[in-house]
């Protein structure tokens, strides 16, 4: 009676730590070390390619808040507005919609910012 008890619980406690499909919702992976590694570099243009990867890469792993600081570090409008169109949809299928469209609203180029948010505006 005792084992089938404990395997209950086990079975339980399981089923509420792998959740049941979150619409698309990631638990982010935070990228505050190679945020911090990127701004540390002194060249500019290695500087800004590293921004570009950490942004890319925390994008992937929903860490919104590591996107936002990295494409505002980006000295290189187009570089910034480039990596800033490619993200932003990701975090949003990531289920990071806020930060999402925050990152669309710092495209400089109108007629890819007005893409962007309306690529958000269908997901």
């Amino acid at each position: 009676m005792q084992l089938r008890i404990e395997l209950a619980v086990l079975v339980l406690a399981l089923l509420l730590s792998s959740g049941c499909g979150d619409g698309g919702n990631v638990t982010p992976v935070y990228f505050g070390e190679e945020l911090r590694a990127a701004l540390a570099i002194e060249d500019p243009l290695q500087r800004d390619a590293a921004l570009v990867s950490v942004a890319r890469s925390a994008s992937g792993g929903a860490d919104g808040e590591t996107v936002v600081r990295a494409l505002g570090a980006i000295n290189n409008p187009l570089m910034k507005d480039e990596t800033a169109a490619d993200v932003a949809p990701k975090l949003s299928a990531a289920g990071k919609a806020a930060h999402a469209i925050a990152v669309a609203r710092r495209i400089a180029n109108p007629l890819t910012r007005d893409k962007v948010l309306a690529t958000l505006s269908n997901q």
